[in-house]
């Protein structure tokens, strides 16, 4: 049984009483409560992405029907996204569009030839 002695929290410097039966790195109560958030966070999340791998199609259907009950919620909030982001949604564009300019072309090419009709100038 090991004594309880005033250590430094390791994360965030506060005066923590610890009991290294308790784990190698000493921490103060709120980082102890932080940390055991983050592995149930973690736990719940790999339970998540398990269920999702196991029931894919189940899985694709809920966010099909979740995003078609939802789509006028959803094109809100990127409009909102957008207006208060000009600036930074603009310059990710420019650089995206930068570093794949060949791929860009070539989906504007592909684009353009499957509706001519469409976007022919003059009728």
């Amino acid at each position: 049984m090991s004594v309880a002695l005033a250590f430094k929290c390791s994360k965030c410097g506060a005066k923590t009483d610890w009991d290294f039966d308790l784990g190698p790195s000493p921490l103060c109560t709120s980082c102890w409560d932080s940390q055991v958030e983050i592995i149930h966070r973690e736990k719940v999340a790999a339970y998540q992405r398990d269920y999702r791998q196991r029931n894919r199609e189940k899985a694709a259907a809920n966010k099909r029907d979740y995003r078609q009950r939802n789509r006028e919620k959803a094109a809100a909030y990127r409009r909102d996204y957008y207006q208060r982001n000009r600036e930074k949604v603009a310059a990710y564009r420019r650089d995206y569009y930068q570093r794949n300019r060949e791929k860009a072309a070539a989906n504007r090419r592909d684009y353009y030839q499957r509706n001519r009709e469409k976007v022919a100038c003059c009728p």
